[in-house]
């Protein structure tokens, strides 16, 4: 998925849904992996979106994400490894 203003990519690990990475497509590589919470609650996550339609081309900062039994916001600016904001 495109994020902040299309400068940098959010994806997930097929083996492994509960991480995720932040691409830089500037400097061309991985900035920071996260997990979605640490208590694995949400161990099967399904898809990411952005929070808004157009969301890839603004400087919104969180995004949503849908696990098998719920849904949830991610914010990269946590200082946390976990970044669910609820």
């Amino acid at each position: 998925m495109l994020h902040n203003n299309e400068s940098q990519m959010i994806f997930c690990d097929s083996h492994d849904t509960s991480q995720l990475y932040n691409f830089d497509m500037e400097a061309g590589k991985i900035v920071e992996q996260f997990t979605v919470d640490k208590d694995k609650k949400v161990s099967n996550m399904r898809h990411i979106t952005n929070r808004f339609k157009n969301g890839q081309s603004s400087a919104e900062s969180t995004f949503v994400g849908v696990g098998e039994r719920s849904i949830f916001t991610l914010d990269p600016r946590l200082n946390t490894k976990e970044k669910a904001a609820e």
